[in-house]
């Protein structure tokens, strides 16, 4: 949680990853190919933010072609991936994105369990304003099967089920302290002309995704969740390219505390407090990308975020912006490793990745 006098903790996690970083990605990463040609790559988690501090991790993926003899569909991809913060959130999971007939068909899964403490920011319940620590426990499955319609264009349906169970620091908390479903199922409609779906050069990337939650899927809350996010990808030169995204969140209804969208994640890096949070949420973003050098990359981008609560009373507008180191981990799927730094309003972070930040 955040805490004004961990100073010292703040230092001395950074004192860790500065000497971390001095080491290559690469004798972390594992780039193995077998004779069907599944190829692996297998790395740490680590990184730091003021709300859930350090944390330790590692993921593991598998990139391999549905059928050799498909030349079409991108490389499909299952993983697992698990980590642990020193302010005890912890969380582990299984996911696969999979492609196959010649790119008509594409199928998107996780499934996973974590206990997440954060905080909100309330200045209603606490005169003055103040952060509340909040702890919330979840058990979720996703899955999402599209199917290409015309073109570039698919549309599918999917079902998001999750168990959650949140418990906070003071009296007049906005949910109650006992496990809940938050049950739903939707329609994802998507858009791409990505010459490559893990490190795009050129080409669009649209997704809507309305999640309607509803009490016949066991649901305790009825509202409905809206989703659409815009990508370009534009080659500048041989070694860079300018990408841009806009997203935007709508929840209608009666939106629990956990459906709410918390400013920051990729959308807007540079917010990691979770003192901005509403049931409407847009953000724009552009990021220069750049080979430097072999397989060694970087990245600098920069972007503005708003969030509107459910009395319509909107935030100021929130900037952030920062820099990135990328590793090519498997040049034959043109896969990215790396990590950001980036600050936001009174706010920073660092994040550690797979693959770009969209």
């Amino acid at each position: 949680m955040h805490r004004k006098g961990a100073v010292l903790n703040a230092w001395r996690s950074m004192a860790i990853l500065a000497f971390l970083s001095l080491f290559p990605v690469s004798v972390w990463a594992q780039d193995e190919e077998s004779e069907k040609g599944f190829q692996v790559t297998g790395v740490p988690i680590i990184d730091y933010n003021r709300s859930t501090e350090l944390k330790l991790g590692a993921i593991g993926m598998g990139f391999f072609p549905m059928s050799k003899g498909d030349t079409v569909s991108p490389a499909s991809t299952v993983g697992l991936a698990g980590f642990y913060t020193t302010n005890k959130t912890w969380a582990g999971g299984a996911f696969a994105r999979l492609f196959w007939s010649e790119d008509d068909y594409r199928l998107l899964s996780a499934i996973g369990l974590g206990s997440l403490n954060f905080q909100y920011y309330d200045d209603e319940v606490v005169p003055g304003g103040a952060f509340i620590d909040f702890n919330t426990g979840a058990r979720f499955g996703y899955a999402e099967i599209s199917r290409r319609l015309v073109s570039h264009f698919y549309a599918g349906v999917l079902i998001s089920i999750a168990s959650v169970r949140t418990e906070f620091g003071i009296e007049g908390s906005p949910a109650d302290t006992v496990r809940q479903w938050v049950n739903g199922w939707g329609i994802p409609l998507q858009w791409d002309t990505r010459d490559n779906i893990y490190n795009a050069t050129s080409g669009v990337y649209s997704v809507a995704r309305t999640i309607f939650n509803q009490e016949w899927l066991g649901s305790d809350f009825e509202y409905t969740g809206v989703n659409f996010s815009a990508n370009g990808y534009h080659r500048l030169s041989e070694e860079g390219v300018l990408a841009g995204r806009f997203d935007a969140f709508v929840g209608l209804g009666d939106v629990p505390f956990e459906g709410q969208r918390v400013v920051g994640r990729d959308d807007i890096r540079g917010y990691t407090k979770g003192e901005y949070r509403g049931d409407q949420v847009y953000a724009v973003q552009a990021e220069y990308r750049r080979q430097v050098a072999g397989r060694i990359g970087g990245v600098a981008f920069a972007g503005l975020a708003l969030a509107v609560d459910e009395n319509n009373d909107t935030s100021p507008l929130l900037p952030g912006a920062g820099v990135g180191v990328r590793y090519m981990a498997l040049v034959d799927y043109q896969i990215n490793i790396g990590f950001d730094v980036a600050v936001g309003r009174d706010d920073w972070g660092i994040y550690f990745r797979i693959g770009e930040a969209f």
